[in-house]
C-alpha cells in the first residue's frame, strides 16, 4: 500500500511541477513578446524622428480609405480617416474636406491613401462668377499691398474697413483683377442683397482692408456695421400722412371742457395782402390785394 501511496504523490508532483513550468513558460514568452513588441515600436518611432529630422517634408498625414472603395462611388465621412504614413506620397490627399463628397475614378482598396487624381471633386454651385441666390456682386478697388497674397477667385476673406464702418465675415471673393494701376486690384465680392448699400457706402467713404482666413475655418456669412455712419431708414408716405393729421387739429381745455379748435398756421406770410371794402349802393364787396 505504502509503494502505490508514493507512486501516486510522485505522479501528482510530477503533474503539479509540470503545470507550474507550462504556467511560467507561458507567462515567460508572453512577456518577451510585449518586449519585443514594444522594442520594435520604440525602434520605429526612434527612425520615424531621424528621417523626419533630416527631411520632415518626406512624413505627413494622409486621407486613407477605411474600406475598399468602389469605382464611382461618392466618399462618404466614415469612408476614410486620417493616417500618419512613413514616406512622401506625391498627388494623396492630406485634407479630408476635398475627399468628402467626391466621387472615386478608380477602385481604391482599404488602407489605401486617396489620390487626389483618382476622385473628381464635387461640384460647388457657387464655383463661377456669377453670385448666389439673394447676393450681389460688388466691385471694389483695392490697394494691391492691403491685399493678402494667397487671396485669388473664389476664395473667402473677412472685409474690414479703416475707420470701423463695417465688418464682414466669409465674404466670398468672385473673382481678382489687375487694373490699369498696378498699385491697385479690382476685388469682385459677393454681398447680400440688404447689404450691398452699407458695403458700397463704407467702401467709398472708408478704406477695405481684406483679412485673408485660414481655407479650414468654418465659419457663416455675417455683415455689421455702424448705423451712425450709414442709416437706411426711409420715411414712408403712412408716416407723412399720419404726421400730416394730427397737425390739422389741437384740443384745448376751455373752462374745464375740451374742445376742438383748429390749429393755427405759423408759417410766414408770402406778401402782405390788404382788405379793402368796395360799396356800391346796398352792396358791400371785400377785396384783397
Amino acid at each position: 500500500m505504502s509503494i502505490k501511496k508514493n507512486k501516486n504523490q510522485l505522479i501528482i508532483s510530477v503533474l503539479v511541477g509540470l503545470a507550474i513550468f507550462i504556467i511560467t513558460y507561458l507567462f515567460v514568452v508572453e512577456q518577451y513578446e510585449k518586449n519585443a513588441k514594444q522594442e520594435e515600436l520604440i525602434k520605429k518611432l526612434t527612425q520615424s524622428a531621424e528621417i523626419y529630422a533630416m527631411n520632415p517634408e518626406n512624413t505627413t498625414f494622409y486621407v486613407v480609405a477605411k474600406r475598399d472603395l468602389p469605382k464611382d462611388y461618392v466618399i462618404k465621412e466614415e469612408d476614410i480617416e486620417m493616417k500618419y504614413l512613413e514616406m512622401k506620397i506625391n498627388g494623396a490627399c492630406t485634407n479630408s474636406k476635398l475627399a468628402i463628397g467626391a466621387k472615386t475614378s478608380v477602385e481604391t482598396k482599404k488602407g489605401r491613401p486617396i489620390i487626389l487624381k483618382d476622385i473628381v471633386a464635387k461640384e460647388d454651385p457657387a464655383s463661377g462668377d456669377e453670385p448666389k441666390p439673394g447676393f450681389r456682386a460688388v466691385a471694389a478697388t483695392v490697394a494691391a499691398n492691403k491685399i493678402p497674397p494667397f487671396v485669388k477667385d473664389n476664395t473667402y476673406l473677412d472685409v474690414y474697413t479703416a475707420q470701423s464702418t463695417f465688418q464682414a465675415s466669409n465674404v466670398r471673393v468672385l473673382k481678382v483683377a489687375d487694373t490699369t494701376n498696378k498699385a491697385n486690384k479690382l476685388i469682385i465680392f459677393e454681398i447680400k442683397e440688404e447689404d450691398v448699400g452699407p458695403f458700397i457706402n463704407g467702401m467709398t467713404t472708408d478704406k477695405l482692408i481684406p483679412v485673408q482666413k485660414n481655407s479650414n475655418d468654418e465659419t457663416e456669412y455675417s455683415f455689421s456695421y455702424d448705423p451712425f455712419k450709414y442709416s437706411s431708414y426711409v420715411v414712408t408716405n403712412e408716416e407723412l400722412e399720419k404726421e400730416a393729421k394730427a397737425s390739422e387739429t389741437v384740443s384745448e381745455p376751455v373752462n374745464e371742457q375740451t374742445y376742438t379748435v383748429p390749429a393755427v398756421n405759423t408759417a410766414p406770410r408770402q406778401k402782405n395782402i390788404e382788405t379793402v371794402e368796395i360799396i356800391q349802393g346796398s352792396v358791400v364787396k371785400t377785396v384783397d390785394f
